[in-house]
């Protein structure tokens, strides 16, 4: 079975995690915003995919969405295991919903929680992650980080037929369901258009 990881990361923290699944598994492995992506990859080519991506604000990062909007529905006919990167427990839902019905079809899905990462992010992103970070420095708590006992879980559950390991905050387990049409907010909007505008500075 051929395997292949394929993920999209802001900040790096979803990067780190696949390039650790990556190590663990030899799946070939495609960034979203890496022009490799474009020229390299063929759904058909692989029998077995991961996909990781984070959320911001609840928001699930861009292309990944699109890759979704893409090949959601090719994989159904395939196997396919979930990882989620953020900090807000809001994001479980949020993440049922992005994904769709593909929760409940995927072989595991695990959250594995996030960094807060301010260098390098501005704009929307900066601002709120800023203020997040500042809550936690008020309330005197420390600042939250991926929780790597899951995603070696993750890895060794990608690798062998164990179905007695279980994760810490397993989606599929929790069958959250996202219900009602979704419209999307100002939020959303503002923070695509400014996603939109840093990939177009990134291309000039």
């Amino acid at each position: 079975m051929k395997g292949v990881i394929i993920y999209s990361s802001k900040t790096g923290t979803t990067k780190e995690c696949a390039q650790y699944i990556k190590d663990f598994t030899n799946y070939e492995c495609f960034d979203l915003r890496d022009k490799a992506f474009k020229n390299q990859f063929h759904f058909s080519d692989y029998d077995f995919f991961v996909l990781g991506a984070p959320f911001r604000a609840t928001i699930l990062d861009k292309p990944m969405k699109k890759f979704l909007k893409k090949y959601g529905n090719y994989l159904l006919d395939k196997k396919f295991a979930i990882f989620g990167i953020g900090i807000s427990n809001n994001a479980y839902a949020q993440m049922n919903k992005y994904y769709d019905n593909l929760i409940d079809e995927s072989e595991f899905t695990v959250w594995l929680n996030g960094k807060i990462i301010i260098e390098g992010v501005k704009g929307l992103s900066g601002s709120i992650t800023r203020a997040i970070a500042a809550q936690y420095q008020k309330d005197n708590k420390p600042l939250p980080e991926i929780n790597k006992v899951d995603l070696e879980k993750f890895c060794q559950k990608l690798t062998t037929e164990n179905n007695d390991i279980t994760f810490d905050i397993d989606l599929k387990a929790l069958k959250l369901k996202y219900t009602g049409d979704e419209e999307e907010t100002e939020e959303e909007t503002e923070e695509e258009t400014e996603e939109e505008t840093e990939e177009d500075d990134d291309n000039e």
